[in-house]
């Protein structure tokens, strides 16, 4: 009533749950629509008419219409539909400008799905009524039978089995996490042996102007390829104060029998900017990079790894 009685904003009328907007202030705007789901359904099941007629604005009272948003200056005689009660009266006179059903019957009967809050004065009602009501309740109750059957349980017992499930699945997550730190940890100490190996013999004198170290490691993806980078980064320079002359090529992301997957070049960042393309190409892949970093994906990353380690020592 009065500045908050619902107003009508705007809707989507479509073979899914439609929706209509409503201007509505109130707190308590839930329990207000589904009074009038149910005052609507109680209209449905008396079968009252819906009778067109012919209204001239010039002439005839157009207080009961409701209706809004007419163009200025129309001209002519306006189609109205009016939704007629038992006692002779009507319950809604409205503007109209195509076809309608001749009867609410035709309705059948219409549920409101969703009720929500899109702004903060307009709720919006999704719905849907007739056949298209029928066909959503048959492909939720087939959804429903489909999700009960992959989880083994039966429908009340759907969120907490599913809340048990995600609890599962977050527990592994994690634990999986901690393993492929510890798998890190393994490959970054792998990765500084090489390097310090490398390091002594060009202190001993050793003719080694350049160091590549290759490293398969397996199914960890690229995240936790840029954070086995990191490590050993953090870790080399901790104990030398330069990357110059060294890259280290990573390739994994894939199960080892497989030869397609993530490649991941670091280190000297001109022997990285010189040789990134190159070791895609050869990798049968494509990436990009910058900073002493080059990174992408490759089809023949296994079998081609040697290769692209022999073209990183000829730069």
């Amino acid at each position: 009533e009065g500045e908050d009685e619902a107003i009508g904003k705007g809707g989507s009328i479509t073979t899914k749950p439609s929706y209509v907007d409503l201007v509505c202030t109130r707190a308590d705007f839930v329990k207000d629509v589904l009074e009038i789901e149910n005052l609507v359904n109680e209209k449905i099941q008396e079968n009252l008419n819906m009778t067109p007629r012919y209204m001239d604005p010039n002439d005839d009272d157009t207080s009961q219409v409701r209706s809004r948003l007419l163009p200025d200056g129309i001209t002519g005689k306006i189609r109205l539909v009016e939704i007629g009660s038992n006692n002779g009266s009507n319950i809604d006179c409205n503007t109209c400008a195509g076809t309608h059903v001749p009867s609410l019957s035709y309705l059948q009967m219409i549920s409101f799905f969703k009720i929500e809050r899109v702004k903060a004065s307009v709720i919006r009602v999704h719905f849907a009524s007739s056949n298209r009501l029928r066909r959503i309740n048959a492909l939720n109750y087939k959804r429903e039978s489909e999700i009960n059957h992959v989880l083994s349980c039966q429908a009340v017992e759907q969120v907490g089995r599913i809340e048990s499930l995600m609890g599962e699945k977050k527990e592994m997550e994690r634990e999986m996490s901690v393993w492929k730190e510890r798998v890190c940890d393994g490959f970054k100490e792998e990765v500084l042996k090489e390097l310090l190996v490398r390091r002594k013999q060009e202190e001993e004198g050793g003719d080694v102007k350049k160091i590549v170290v290759t490293l398969d490691v397996g199914e960890l993806d690229m995240p936790w390829m840029t954070i086995l980078e990191q490590h050993v980064i953090k870790e080399w320079t901790a104990r030398s104060t330069t990357m110059e002359g060294i890259v280290v090529l990573m390739v994994g992301g894939s199960p080892k029998e497989e030869d397609a997957g993530n490649f991941y070049l670091m280190g000297d960042a001109t022997l990285v900017s010189e040789g990134g393309k190159q070791v895609a190409q050869i990798l049968n892949g494509r990436g990009g990079g910058r900073s002493g970093k080059f990174q992408g994906k490759g089809g023949a990353i296994r079998s081609k790894l040697e290769e692209a380690k022999e073209m990183l020592m000829q730069l």
